[in-house]
């Protein structure tokens, strides 16, 4: 396929879904749970556990032991 010099058109995925989950937590304005990051991305919450684990080992995301919740 020929370079055009314009940007990809295709997303990914799971890029998109770590995303809608920083988005939760920042328009959250406090910490949020597993499920209702869920509800509010619409992404399952398994799914959900495993992306706040990636984004948590990158040091994007907080995990407060104590509450079992997380935040920014």
């Amino acid at each position: 396929m020929p370079r055009t010099g314009l940007p990809a058109t295709r997303q990914v995925g799971s890029v998109q879904r770590a995303v809608a989950v920083l988005d939760a937590l920042a328009d959250g304005g406090t910490e949020l749970g597993t499920n209702e990051i869920a509800r509010r991305t619409g992404v399952n919450a398994s799914s959900i556990s495993r992306l706040l684990a990636t984004l948590t080992d990158a040091g994007l995301v907080q995990h407060l032991p104590s509450t079992g919740r997380y935040r920014l």
